[in-house]
């Protein structure tokens, strides 16, 4: 399996929000998590995303435990082995598209130029070639959403986490996100592990885990 977690508890102050939460992703899987408000997806999302730490418990990329990871040595982990994608985009507003998304490659690490190409070959692939230059202010939301796509994958992760990801679009724009993820994962091998309260979305991904206070109740 691409991505492992064994009972993963989280607890903040006296609330415990995790209770034992143990899962597995195989590479290429297009997984869904869903479940009430409250029950402790986007907990689950940041601990697996290296975002957070859990309480108790093992996360495991390709059988190798990032639990313990600190520092600089967690940043360089999730710099290439995370791509993230949220609900509100998180564009840069000062910033092209192209520049969106080359700059979480020139933090891994790339050169300018091999990162800004790099940029232009995603936005394009992703139908954006024509947006390259367009500010965050300019574009629609979901184009915004594909340019965060697009800066998810630039560095070529082992499985990319979403969080709500249709939930600011409508509905033409959540079928296009959904339409997407599903071409990458032809086109790419890409993995993706993603928190929706869309039922649509769920309905079509090959596994759904169900989260209820805090523990897994179905799949």
């Amino acid at each position: 399996m691409v991505l492992t977690a064994q009972d993963i508890f989280k607890s903040f102050g006296d609330t415990e929000v995790l209770r034992g939460v143990s899962i597995g992703v195989e590479r290429s899987e297009i997984v869904s998590i869903v479940g009430p408000s409250g029950a402790g997806k986007t907990t689950l999302l940041n601990i697996l995303s290296t975002l957070s730490k859990p309480s108790s418990g093992q996360v495991c990329f390709e059988g190798n435990d990032i639990s313990k990871l600190k520092g600089k040595e967690l940043q360089s982990f999730r710099c290439h082995n995370v791509g993230l994608v949220f609900q509100s985009h998180n564009l840069l507003p000062e910033f092209s598209a192209v520049e969106n998304v080359a700059i979480a490659a020139i933090i891994a690490g790339k050169g300018k130029v091999e990162a800004d190409n790099e940029a232009r070959r995603l936005l394009s692939m992703l139908g954006l070639d024509h947006r390259l230059d367009s500010k965050p202010a300019t574009l629609s939301g979901g184009e915004s959403q594909r340019v965060a796509v697009a800066r998810a994958l630039i560095n070529n992760p082992l499985v990319v986490f979403a969080d709500e990801p249709s939930g600011n679009l409508d509905s033409t724009g959540r079928e296009e996100l959904h339409s997407l993820f599903f071409n990458l994962r032809e086109q790419l091998g890409q993995t993706f592990l993603i928190v929706t309260h869309d039922d649509a979305l769920a309905s079509r991904s090959d596994r759904t885990i169900v989260i209820k206070d805090g523990r897994v109740c179905g799949e």
